[in-house]
């Protein structure tokens, strides 16, 4: 109802000059709300809150930390897949922190499978399930309220974050030097740990790539440089670089996310150089 308020069109004559007036938008939708008993005030804060990308969110907090396209796949209590369950109707923010410090940034999980599993006393309690999630938006939090659980379903105001979007222009050649470099690093890194782990990882890399879709473009040097953090970085399996995904989502600049990608990826590829080098000696 309210949509066709926002977009039915009303005027009203000016007397003095003949030409038509129309009110602000805030007045359109005061006007028409009024009429019907709506809360005026309630919608023009969601109104401003959808313009502005904020959000009314809860909070998921754990000490590990993804960034979007990843995927986890877990067997949660039945707290966690009711949030879950409920997160269509209020977002629910995935936050890692160190020891009790919230991070700032985090991703909207969304629930993409489901499976309850059976009730075994004291080990799955009714409502337990197997659920994927996917970590989809980055979203920079705002407020924290001391209400709710301290690390689940906690409600806060988050604002979604387009970190490309948000540069303006082009990026600059250095930039796109730097964000071009990385993926080739990328692709040189995916080979080394194709052929120095024997097939070891292989399953878990195949996995890790699809779900993370294919590398985005250098000329969005943020969003490849989280690309290839959660390519680093899997939820599971590999284990062969630093951890750096809270500090690459949490970056200040995308100078700073792409500093950090390149420390750890390019140490990470000297360390499977050594071992191929080590390996093609012994054999």
């Amino acid at each position: 109802m309210a949509a066709a308020f926002l977009t039915a069109p009303l005027a009203l004559s000016a007397s003095c000059s003949g030409r038509s007036v129309v009110p602000p938008r805030r007045s359109l939708v005061r006007m028409s709300s009024e009429a019907e008993g709506i809360d005026t005030d309630a919608l023009m804060r969601r109104i401003e809150d959808v313009s502005a990308g904020v959000t009314d969110c809860r909070l998921w907090v754990s000490e590990g930390c993804v960034v979007p396209g990843q995927r986890m796949n877990i067997t949660a209590p039945p707290e966690v897949v009711e949030l879950f369950a409920d997160s269509r109707t209020r977002p629910v923010v995935a936050l890692g922190r160190d020891r009790a410090e919230v991070h700032s940034h985090g991703v909207e999980v969304k629930l993409r499978a489901l499976q309850l599993r059976p009730v075994v006393p004291n080990i799955h309690p009714e409502g337990t399930a197997d659920i994927v999630l996917e970590a989809c938006r980055i979203v920079r939090v705002n407020t924290v309220p001391d209400s709710g659980h301290r690390w689940l379903g906690r409600p806060a105001r988050g604002k979604w974050v387009e970190l490309d979007a948000e540069q303006e222009g082009p990026p600059e050649e250095e930039v796109l030097a730097r964000s071009e470099a990385i993926g080739t690093s990328a692709t040189t890194w995916v080979g080394l740990v194709r052929s120095t782990a024997r097939g070891k990882f292989q399953d878990q890399l195949d996995e890790a790539l699809q779900d993370l879709g294919p590398m985005p473009a250098a000329d969005k040097p943020n969003a490849r440089a989280l690309w290839v953090a959660g390519l680093i970085n899997p939820v599971k399996g590999v284990r062969l670089a630093t951890e750096v995904r809270a500090a690459v989502l949490m970056a200040a600049s995308v100078e700073n996310r792409l500093r950090t990608v390149e420390s750890a990826l390019g140490d990470s590829l000297r360390r499977l150089q050594a071992e191929a080098t080590g390996s093609e000696r012994g054999s």
